[in-house]
Formats: C-alpha cells, sequence, structure tokens
C-alpha cells in the first residue's frame, strides 16, 4: 500500500513518532505527494488499513480517514475515506515521509488543513505544540502521556513562509490569522494552553495581551553567591517585565510524600525505610525553594513572574483573577494601558464561555464540545463592559 495522509491521521503519526524520537522532517524525509495505491489488493477497504491503524495509536480514532491525492481522478472512493486533492498551489516536498510507501503533511501543511477543524484556541495550541518541546499521546491526547524535550516539529516562520507561499489551500486565510499568534518554544501543553489564552484576541476567547516570549533565558547582570546566573520564565509578555511561571504538580509533589510514606508503613522490615521517606521530601522541599528563589531572582532583574498552579485553571475564574492582577502589574510597573483588557475580563458571559472552553482542553473527564468557527466569525466585541454581541452563541 501507498499513501499520503493528512489531517488529524497525519497528526497522530507526527505525535508518534515525535513521541517515539523517530520524527524527521528534513531533505532527506520531505517528498511530494504520494498516490494513493491500495497494492497488493485491488481496492480500498477498512482491513487495508488496520496495519497502519496498529502502527500509530489514534489514527483513526474518529473513524475516518484524510487521504491526499494529486487530481480528482484519483479519489479514493471508499467508506469512511476522504480526499483531498492537492494539485496546484500547494508548494513543492510539502510532505514528510513517515514509513516506506507512506507520507503524511508536513507540520506546516497540517496546521493550515485543521485550521477550519479546530477552535481558536485548540489551533494557537497545536501551533504551539508543533513548534514546541513537548509531543501530546496519539490516542488520548488530553490524558494521555506527554513527550517532553523533543524537537520542533517545525518553527513559527516556517509555518508563516509555508503559508505565504501556498496558494488556495482550504483553511489558510484561518490558518494566517493563528499563525500571528504563534511563538517557538513551549515546552508543555499547560504552558501553551495559557500563552494561547493570554495571546488570542477576546472574541476568541483570549485576553488579548499581545505578543508573547516563551521559555527566554534571562541573564542576571550580577552573580550574587547563591544564586543562578540565569532563569527562564515560561511566560514574559513582549515589551513588559510581567510573565508568568506554572507551576505545576511537580513542583509541590505532596502525592510523593504520601507513596513513601505508605511505603514505609507497608515494608516496615526494609532497610532505612525512614532515609527514603526523608529523601523524599527533602527533594519536594528542594523544588519548592527553587521556585521560589526562581521568582526572587527574576524579580531582582527586573521582572515579576506571576506563579500560576493547577488550581487557577480548574477553578471557575480562576484563571480570570490572575489575568486581573497581571493587568494591574503592567499598568503599574511598565505604564500600560490594559483598560480594554479590562474592560472585557469583567464580562461574565465571556468568562463562562472561557471556562468552559479551559476545561475542555484539561486533563479530566470533561466535555470536550469545541466547535471551531463560532467565535471566528460575526462576532463583534463591545467596549461596553456590560455588552456582549447575540451572535456569541453558549456552548
Amino acid at each position: 500500500m501507498e499513501a499520503t495522509f493528512g489531517r488529524h491521521n497525519a497528526l497522530a503519526i507526527i505525535r508518534f513518532l515525535r513521541g517515539s524520537g523517530d520524527w524527521r522532517c528534513d531533505s532527506s524525509t520531505k517528498t511530494n505527494l504520494i498516490s494513493p495505491n491500495p497494492w497488493p489488493q485491488k481496492r480500498w477497504t477498512p482491513s487495508l488499513l488496520k496495519g497502519i491503524a496498529s502502527r500509530y495509536p489514534g489514527f483513526a480514532a474518529d473513524g475516518h480517514v484524510f487521504i491526499a491525492v494529486p487530481d480528482a481522478a484519483k479519489r479514493v472512493r471508499a467508506k469512511g475515506m476522504a480526499s483531498t486533492v492537492y494539485g496546484h498551489g500547494i508548494p513543492e516536498r510539502s510532505f514528510v515521509m513517515a514509513e516506506e510507501g507512506i507520507a503524511v503533511s508536513s507540520p506546516e501543511l497540517l496546521f493550515v488543513e485543521l485550521a477550519e477543524c479546530m477552535h481558536p484556541i485548540e489551533h494557537v495550541m497545536l501551533g504551539l505544540e508543533l513548534c514546541g518541546t513537548f509531543s501530546r499521546d496519539p490516542a488520548d491526547p488530553y490524558n494521555g502521556r506527554i513527550s517532553y524535550g523533543v524537537a520542533p516539529a517545525t518553527n513559527v516562520s516556517r509555518i508563516r513562509k509555508f503559508i505565504d507561499e501556498a496558494k488556495g489551500i482550504r483553511g489558510i486565510e484561518r490558518a494566517r490569522v493563528s499563525a500571528s499568534f504563534l511563538s517557538d518554544n513551549a515546552w508543555s501543553p499547560t504552558e501553551a494552553l495559557i500563552a494561547s489564552l493570554l495571546r488570542l484576541p477576546v472574541d476568541s476567547l483570549g485576553y488579548g495581551l499581545g505578543p508573547l516570549k516563551l521559555n527566554l533565558r534571562v541573564m542576571r547582570s550580577k552573580d550574587l553567591p547563591g544564586s543562578r546566573s540565569s532563569r527562564v520564565p515560561d511566560i514574559l509578555v513582549d515589551g513588559t517585565s510581567i510573565g508568568i511561571n506554572y507551576d505545576g504538580l511537580e513542583h509541590l509533589d505532596l502525592m510523593s510524600i504520601v507513596q513513601a510514606t505508605m511505603d514505609v508503613a507497608e515494608n516496615p522490615e526494609s532497610p532505612n525505610p525512614s532515609n527514603e521517606l526523608q529523601k523524599t521530601i527533602l527533594e519536594v522541599r528542594e523544588k519548592a525553594l527553587d521556585d521560589i528563589r526562581r521568582n526572587r531572582e527574576l524579580a531582582s532583574g527586573g521582572y515579576f513572574a506571576f506563579p500560576v498552579v493547577m488550581e487557577d485553571l480548574y477553578a471557575k475564574g480562576g484563571l480570570d483573577a490572575v489575568v486581573g492582577q497581571i493587568l494591574d502589574a503592567i499598568e503599574n510597573r511598565d505604564e500600560g494601558d490594559m483598560s480594554v483588557q479590562r474592560r472585557h475580563l469583567a464580562k461574565r458571559q465571556l468568562s463562562d464561555e472561557r471556562y468552559r472552553m479551559i476545561l475542555s482542553f484539561l486533563p479530566g473527564k470533561h466535555e470536550r464540545n469545541i466547535e471551531p468557527a463560532r467565535f471566528i466569525e460575526g462576532f463583534k466585541v463591545s467596549d461596553d463592559p456590560g455588552e456582549v454581541s447575540s451572535y456569541f452563541v453558549s456552548m
């Protein structure tokens, strides 16, 4: 079998390869579209795709397969399969070889393909993932295992260049808008979610804080005893001294202390059980102390990074409260005018919709009812804090 897969099928394959360390997107793997060929079978059947699905978890999680073809005559007509014709207007070598005979949309093309399938927040989060150093689980993106420290699949410059060169691809204008909100070097899914919310305008349920810098190493002018010469805040609002650090569960891993205590209780005769417990307690405390020192050292260099914790995201209005404090800090420390953002932050309906959207992208058993287009077309935001356009449809 030979085929070129796109959209969510390509995303699952890319995530799997990135997570397993086998992803390569360079001159040796980039290719043009491979025409579909069901050989050794004569026609396309669901059983033909089982081998692909067995190698790539999440490949056809919703039962749909999207295949790229060079012209209308090559369309695949089979149940559950849809064809996208890529003739003129697509840049050369816009696909990547995943294995012999199997190609997928390049990260840049994939970003365009999924523009109309995702809510703006989800789409920007995808761009941050592709341009970042983490990869979600292909079969269970929100509750599955996250791969950290992986090489970026692409970068913001390459995505924007692709969009400028491509012509006539469905979703390209929405992708162009989303690409304007991207930054390189996101390190985690939660960081990408927060960054997307901070960056996107209010008509896409964001906070409209403008360009961001992610994980920018800040060098300190004075190397004081007992302090580091540099720190890396998760997010900085460009043009200000204000940022955010997301302190996840690993920053105060109390469960590891609980588990160590249970291990001691269950194995009282094991050698030096109290030493293992004490070691765990010291490790947890050392991480917490490092976070405190990080914030102090950033402050001494003129930066103020607001710690955001998991509870801020899961609590209704929790992140809104932090952003309200960020607006205060920008106005007080950098003399910025945050009056427009502050007026929209006070709108209850926006806040409620934003909270439901945040839950959709967090781990847990949440309803993930994400409509891709509702917040792009027709939603006009008024400067009146009490007014929200009637076009804004509750999900």
